[in-house]
């Protein structure tokens, strides 16, 4: 089982990601920038918005982990721009 994991990841995206029709590309970006509105008013709720969209569509198991890192990717984003702004403002 381990082996078959590992010879399917080594042959890249192509082989494990489903093929996706020009709907359902629009369908997932239409709910990941409604989310990220979300996020950017709020402050909370990509990840939790993104899955419940797509799961519609998609099976949660293809959801996940592609939403996990544009959240992940969002937080570091977030950090840097944080860690800029916490120089500016320190005294000295």
């Amino acid at each position: 089982m381990r082996a078959e994991a590992l010879a399917q990841a080594a042959a890249g995206p192509a082989a494990w990601l489903p093929a996706a029709s020009p709907g359902l590309l629009a369908l997932a970006l239409a709910v990941v920038f409604a989310a990220g509105m979300v996020r950017g008013f709020a402050g909370f709720g990509f990840s939790a918005l993104c899955v419940a969209g797509l799961s519609l569509v998609m099976p949660p198991a293809q959801v996940v982990p592609p939403i996990f890192v544009l959240d992940l990717l969002i937080i570091i984003a977030v950090l840097a721009v944080l860690r800029t702004a916490a120089a500016m403002l320190a005294p000295g």
